[in-house]
């Protein structure tokens, strides 16, 4: 149900994704988003100037949302998180990935112990890891690693670009979770397949 919350189409998506194609006109090389389409050193620079224009939205992080169900934990949709300012890992990783599905990338979520975050693809799926790729769920650790190590899955932490962070670059975000795919994969539960 978590994929439910990643949406390209909401509202609160289009003025992030505006000041994206700002960042990227200002920047070398084109101001057209193009996805993945446009190979991989594309899809990063989108992946950044994304990032960048989150970072400006001077979103708090916040701790989730009273849920009476006394299980699991609510999710604001991006809508909410751009009414309200705030966000929580969830909350920040579906509207990362909301705005990355609009500009043609695809994105999952990760979710491990305690956290969750977002990876995008470069655009080179690799025939070898079809099956996987075409599961709604992996929630293997070792085939979760081998996606990553492959090079399918760049990881970018979200929380960094809330405001109460320090200012924490799009190259340090990728950075922070590598370690969940070398020393620490006990810790990985699973990758949503938005598509």
């Amino acid at each position: 149900s978590l994929a439910a919350f990643a949406q390209p189409n909401s509202g609160a998506v289009g003025p992030v994704l505006a000041r994206a194609g700002d960042l990227l006109a200002e920047r070398p090389g084109s101001a057209s988003p193009g996805g993945s389409q446009s190979g991989p050193e594309r899809a990063v620079e989108i992946a950044r100037a994304v990032y960048d224009a989150l970072r400006e939205q001077n979103l708090r992080y916040t701790d989730p949302p009273a849920s009476f169900e006394g299980y699991g934990q609510k999710v604001r949709t991006p809508e909410g998180v751009m009414g309200e300012r705030a966000a929580t890992c969830l909350d920040s990783t579906v509207l990362y990935a909301s705005c990355l599905l609009a500009v043609g990338l695809e994105a999952d979520l990760l979710v491990v112990r305690g956290h969750a975050f977002v990876g995008f693809w470069d655009g080179d799926r690799g025939a070898e890891l079809e099956p996987l790729l075409r599961a709604s769920v992996v929630d293997n650790p070792n085939e979760i690693a081998l996606l990553q190590r492959a090079g399918r899955i760049t990881p970018v932490e979200t929380t960094t670009f809330t405001a109460e962070r320090d200012e924490v670059s799009f190259e340090e975000a990728v950075s922070r979770n590598l370690s969940y795919f070398t020393t620490r994969p006990d810790e990985l539960l699973a990758v949503v397949n938005i598509e």
